[in-house]
């Protein structure tokens, strides 16, 4: 059995300043660093959280953005072509009309030198002609 004696009275008093001294200067102060801690990571944690989720929207923004950039880009690459093939379009029928006229003008001045050089040839002829005949018939042939 337990014998209730002095010495009992004293380890119970000892027991409680030590339980005491322990929950004063070791227990409490140990949880509430615990709890400091644990609502520290807390924080951490929904800063870490609403990092996550910003940078999500920012990368969701720039995708956007990007995908705007490149459809204005290929909008404007498109229209630049198709002003190219215009303006280019535009020269060609113009090289094509040059050189058309510069062919007809090359006709005409064709034309008149023929017409030139067979007025010329005619007047010649004629003149070759008279002279031969006047050779052959040994007198001078007028017309």
């Amino acid at each position: 059995m337990i014998e209730t004696d002095f010495t009992f009275i004293i380890q119970l008093a000892n027991f409680l300043v030590m339980l005491w001294f322990l929950n004063r200067f070791v227990f409490i102060p140990v949880l509430g660093h615990i709890d400091m801690r644990e609502g520290k990571m807390k924080d951490m944690s929904d800063e870490a959280q609403n990092l996550a989720k910003r940078g999500g929207e920012t990368l969701e923004k720039y995708e956007s953005e990007m995908m705007e950039i490149r459809r204005a880009s290929s909008e404007l690459i498109s229209s630049a072509r198709k002003e190219a093939q215009a303006s280019q379009a535009k020269i060609l029928e113009a090289a094509k009309l040059d050189f058309r006229k510069s062919v007809e003008k090359s006709r005409q001045e064709l034309k008149a030198e023929v017409e030139s050089a067979s007025e010329t040839l005619s007047t010649e002829m004629e003149s070759f002609a008279k002279s031969m005949a006047g050779k052959v018939l040994g007198r001078e042939v007028s017309q």
